[in-house]
């Protein structure tokens, strides 16, 4: 997983999900259902899971990257939340315990079965 520190990255990520879905993980480190979804995360990856890169923050060190991806996104802010984008448009959200690698993998392939139709 790699961290955002800076509106340049947040601004970079959304410039790239014009290729390639972006998936974001918004994280509190003061919460223990966040440290749970984000230890699943890491659990998806090492396990293959999920093989797209995961880019995530920490929103008590980046408020104003995490309010802004909300605002550029229309979404509703909650931590921990995941998102994922494409063509800067959140393609699907979710928090708290529905935050599992599968269910990530699984609307992945639903939107490239999509847009294969196309």
């Amino acid at each position: 997983m790699k961290k955002i520190t800076s509106m340049d990255e947040w601004n970079q990520l959304k410039i790239d999900s014009q290729t390639n879905p972006i998936i974001i993980l918004k994280h509190s480190n003061a919460c223990p259902i966040s440290m749970s979804a984000y230890e699943r995360m890491i659990h998806g990856l090492k396990n293959s899971v999920l093989q797209e890169p995961i880019y995530y923050l920490i929103v008590q060190e980046s408020r104003d990257i995490s309010n802004n991806i909300a605002k550029d996104l229309r979404i509703q802010h909650e931590s921990p939340q995941v998102i994922i984008i494409k063509n800067g448009i959140a393609l699907f959200n979710t928090s708290h315990d529905a935050i599992t690698p599968e269910r990530i993998a699984e609307h992945l392939k639903l939107y490239i079965n999509l847009t294969s139709m196309l």
